[in-house]
């Protein structure tokens, strides 16, 4: 095994000869060798920093399975590297006389950068980078605020890249090749697949899903509200309010112009409807009260512009319908917020 400078570093602490007579004499330079802990190729996280995909961490950029001091960069090149698989490379398994279970192998496979992208992501919002120096040695406190911009950043790749209309354009004559295996083993696990045919828009939904539960978990909305009295009074600010309004303009565009919402996008939006409505049904003790006034204002909204999309002749059937239900739900949780006021 060949170290890094970390491990040159605790090595140079841990074993380094000084010639001194008694320990005290020693500590002017273990001193020394401690104040390196704040160079930027001696960055330190443990298990207690990364808590897994745990929304409970705060730190964006302490992360399992990561490379580089840019998850997020790094997320996007491996997005990059699945779309170069899919759309290219994966017509290099379609041979003859070969089995069309190994092409479904590979584009499965490719599901976990965006898988990656949906945990990484929202990690950002409401951030708070975390440092281990002790008081003195470095000058840096334990929290730092992810800046707005990051912040930022992060919601515009998840806006793009998991919740956008055409995020998953994956061609049909594809998806007609991902047969699932058929040759039985000792488990007879051909006989235990969910179904035969590639569960498409499921797999999609469960990716977005990801990324929403993690958006509106009650610890990325407390962080939220509690960063507002961290931020300094001329620092550029991310609050709770931008994080709604921007998720709502991101999985709802259509309602607005109005125009025809495709399959993939009609599951997105009922999978957001349904978690802000369970904010604005929950109780105080589990989310933010702003968390709560703006689940309503999103109902209100979107209640607002489905009741005058569902009128418009320039979309279909299965858009109106649509539109119709978004509307129901509202209505229905509305019924439940009063019927458990009285």
């Amino acid at each position: 095994h060949v170290g890094g400078p970390w491990d040159d570093w605790v090595i140079e602490y841990g074993y380094s000869e000084f010639g001194a007579a008694t320990p005290e004499e020693e500590r002017p330079q273990l001193e020394a060798i401690a104040a390196k802990s704040t160079r930027p190729e001696l960055i330190y996280a443990t298990d207690e920093d990364t808590f897994g995909w745990s929304a409970k961490k705060t730190d964006p950029y302490a992360n399992t399975h990561d490379l580089g001091d840019d998850p997020l960069n790094f997320a996007m090149r491996k997005i990059a590297q699945t779309n170069k698989l899919w759309f290219e490379a994966i017509g290099k398994f379609e041979k003859p006389g070969e089995r069309y279970t190994k092409i479904r192998d590979v584009f499965q496979a490719g599901w976990r950068s965006y898988r990656e992208l949906a945990h990484i992501a929202p990690q950002y919002i409401g951030g708070i980078e975390v440092a281990r120096d002790h008081i003195g040695s470095g000058g840096r406190p334990p929290f730092k605020l992810v800046p707005a911009s990051e912040q930022r950043r992060a919601m515009d790749l998840l806006s793009e890249n998991i919740f956008a209309a055409d995020a998953f354009n994956i061609p049909g004559d594809l998806l007609n090749k991902l047969q699932t295996e058929r040759f039985p083993d000792f488990a007879w696990s051909s006989y235990s697949v969910p179904q035969l045919d590639y569960p498409f828009h499921q797999t999609v939904l469960s990716t977005q899903v990801t990324a929403l539960n993690k958006l509106y978990n009650h610890y990325t909305l407390g962080r939220l509200m509690n960063n507002q009295v961290r931020y300094a009074d001329d620092e550029d600010r991310y609050d709770m309010f931008e994080m709604f309004q921007t998720v709502r303009r991101a999985i709802w565009s259509e309602i607005v112009k109005p125009e025809n919402v495709n399959s993939l996008r009609r599951q997105l939006q009922l999978a957001h409807l349904n978690i802000i409505t369970d904010i604005y049904l929950s109780s105080m003790s589990k989310y933010p009260a702003d968390a709560r006034t703006l689940a309503a204002n999103d109902m209100e909204i979107l209640y607002n512009a489905a009741a005058k999309a569902a009128k418009s002749p320039a979309i279909d059937a299965m858009t109106k319908a649509h539109f119709g239900e978004v509307m129901r739900q509202i209505e229905s949780a509305r019924s439940a917020q009063k019927s458990f006021l009285k």
